[in-house]
């Protein structure tokens, strides 16, 4: 095995050195031909895309999508007249981009990066190629000056930009000189004004910033491997947790969460992005937020924000909708509560799970509510959007499948995924409400559990078919339709060694066995598409979200844990079948070597289908955790192998296991 390696990014001592394993590549802005990928965000401020022009020009973001085209640009005079740069294509960095710019015997180099505190810092440095003196003069573009405000989400936001170095001078042969340019945001003047003055006062921002963005993988734990496409990965998926963090410290959104993105389902218009977004709170990706930020100490304060802000922003009936600072939209179903109790199993906090649980509660009392029969416990839905799984083909099968309009012919049905929900967050609020020294209602949450365990095995499974299917609200009948959400009774508990048979559909070519899996619905169905669309229509386009055949990584995750589940309860029994789908969810995320996650992906083809880079509802850091090297609170390691030669985890915040944890020979 080899020796654990010592790491240092700009000249911080780091677990996750995330620039140099996965930085120093270009990243095309695939939506938008000439348009590049920007890597570091802000607090509340970040790129959609750059162009490759010194300066800021793009599409730029505070709090949610606004699109603002450009915030500055930059030109030169030399030695009296404007010259022309030649722009030069940036390289992605998660703490910057570096480009080169050619100008008429100048080499103008540039990094730009976006500050932990919402400032876009451009650092110019400027070096005389030509042989001959020169006199250089940077000429800074603000398109609404260098001080200005507007107001978008209900906020007003202030502006402030500024230049620091010699205005113009002479560079002989071979010398330089150095330009710093700036463009802050705050919800103040002071605010915007003070980050500025720290950003053009420093003598040395670059290598400031880069050594601030360090730190917080600092905190990472540590995995070395005798694969670095997974160590590359294990990099990447810390950066997406990093990136998505937001820190809007207003309106509905007083604490930091975690976005589903930093991109959209948006168009591009300067200032008028329209389309749904993922820049916002959105409960169905928590719980995967909760799993991935519960092994990072900043990151789990951010799940503890995601969830206290559901709780805050809660609507009348229990449900938790998604929050925007501004304002309240949609639901999903989700499995709040049994993340939450993950999250406290590994960074324990009475007070303020104390805090939370009456709004779970609340949660789960709202969904029997609203969604399940009188005396019976199995929710009932018929709008397909609510599952977070749109255009699953069992919510149209009894209406044969409609080519048009087939929202119009959905069905009511108790769903696998929703019913595995509720038994997953009445079984977590029993242990929450235990934990809080609450025995009544622990045990009122221990019988709701245990009245939807029964619900499930009973009405749900189909000895014959050896799987878990959703049933028909009007007949009673199951509908004969296998989607992934068959296998989440193993993620909840619920199906046992007597279910096992369920996993054979993972190697039915006409189940789920695709050469990309997991297809969100089995390849022998009417209805099933590897691409977007729906019988052959495009009823949301080329890149919308459809679960009738699509690879999501939201259901991969899902799957992996009943995997994980069902093996260790079987004698490692089906660790083969884990391994290949743990690679093959690893191989999905990179592109060419470059680790980079979509939405969702053609099962046939492996090729992504949305266009929205860096999407994050999904959960990778923990599986490789929790599963492949076997940490579990409290309990004794139990890996689940998947061919390493070797691996190394250290740094780890979980009770009972503080230690370094190794495999060899796996």
């Amino acid at each position: 095995m080899a020796p654990a390696a010592s790491r240092e990014c700009g000249g911080v001592s780091v677990a996750v050195d995330a620039d140099g394993l996965i930085g120093g590549v270009r990243r095309p802005f695939v939506r938008k031909e000439g348009a590049w990928s920007f890597g570091p965000t802000g607090r509340r401020l970040w790129a959609t895309w750059v162009d490759s022009s010194p300066g800021f020009s793009g599409s730029f973001d505070f709090i949610h999508r606004t699109g603002i085209p450009v915030l500055f640009s930059v030109g030169l005079e030399v030695n009296g007249r404007p010259v022309a740069l030649e722009p030069g294509e940036p390289v992605w960095y998660p703490s910057r981009s570096e480009s080169v710019h050619l100008a008429e015997g100048l080499e103008v180099e540039e990094t730009r990066f976006i500050t932990d505190d919402d400032c876009a810092v451009s650092v110019l440095s400027l070096t005389n190629r030509s042989g001959r003196a020169l006199h250089v003069l940077p000429h800074i573009r603000w398109p609404r000056g260098s001080s200005w405000s507007y107001e978008r989400f209900g906020l007003k936001v202030f502006v402030e930009g500024g230049v620091s170095g010699p205005g113009g001078r002479g560079l002989g042969p071979g010398e330089s000189g150095r330009w710093t340019v700036a463009c802050a945001f705050g919800l103040g003047p002071s605010e915007a004004a003070a980050a500025l003055r720290r950003w053009l006062g420093d003598s040395a921002p670059r290598e400031t910033h880069i050594r601030a963005y360090s730190a917080w993988f600092r905190q990472c734990p540590s995995f070395e491997c005798s694969e670095p496409d997974m160590e590359r990965l294990w990099a990447y998926r810390w950066y997406l947790l990093r990136r998505n963090i937001a820190c809007n410290a207003a309106g509905l959104l007083r604490h930091p969460v975690i976005y589903e993105g930093r991109g959209a389902k948006m168009t591009l218009d300067p200032w008028d992005p329209r389309g749904w977004e993922f820049s916002q709170l959105i409960p169905f990706s928590t719980p995967m937020h909760l799993l991935e930020g519960r092994w990072h100490p900043d990151a789990a304060e951010a799940c503890r924000g995601s969830v206290a802000a559901l709780v805050e922003n809660q609507r009348d009936d229990g449900i938790f909708p998604c929050v925007q600072v501004h304002s309240t939209a949609g639901w999903y179903a989700s499995f709040v509560s049994w993340a939450v109790w993950q999250l406290h199993r590994v960074r324990p906090d009475l007070d303020w799970l104390s805090v939370v649980a009456p709004g779970l509660q609340r949660e789960l009392d709202g969904v029997l509510r609203t969604f399940a029969r009188e005396g019976e416990v199995l929710p009932v839905l018929r709008d397909h959007g609510r599952t977070g799984k749109e255009y699953q083909p069992g919510f149209f099968h009894s209406a044969g499948y409609p080519r048009e309009r087939p929202d119009d012919h959905a069905a009511a049905l108790k769903r696998v995924d929703f019913a595995c929900y509720t038994h997953m967050n009445a079984d977590a609020l029993a242990a929450i409400w235990g934990a809080l020294g609450r025995p009544e209602e622990s045990d009122r949450c221990r019988e709701i559990a245990w009245r939807v365990r029964r619900a499930i095995l009973s009405e749900m499974w189909d000895a014959g078919d050896r799987f878990f299917f959703g049933v028909d609200a009007a007949s009673g009948r199951r509908v004969p339709v296998r989607h992934v959400v068959g296998f989440d009774p193993f993620v909840a508990g619920i199906a046992g060694p007597g279910h096992l048979a369920a996993f054979d559909a993972l190697a039915d070519p006409g189940g789920f066995a695709a050469p990309y899996p997991v297809p969100s619905c089995e390849r022998r169905n009417p209805a099933y598409s590897p691409v977007s669309g729906w019988m052959g229509v495009q009823i949301k386009g080329p890149h919308g979200c459809l679960w009738n055949g699509p690879t999501w990584p939201f259901a991969n995750s899902m799957v992996l844990m009943s995997l994980a589940a069902a093996s260790r309860a079987a004698g490692h029994s089906l660790d083969d079948l884990y391994a290949r789908l743990f690679r093959s969810s690893t191989a999905l995320a990179l592109r060419e070597g470059i680790p980079v996650l979509y939405e969702h992906y053609n099962p046939e083809t492996g090729e992504p289908i949305s266009q929205e880079e860096h999407y994050f509802h999904s959960t990778w850091l923990d599986p490789l955790i929790s599963h492949v090297m076997g940490l579990s609170p409290g309990e004794k390691p139990d890996p689940v192998r998947i061919g390493l030669e070797w691996a190394r985890l250290s740094g780890v915040d979980c009770p009972g296991h503080e230690g370094e944890a190794v495999l060899e020979g796996s």
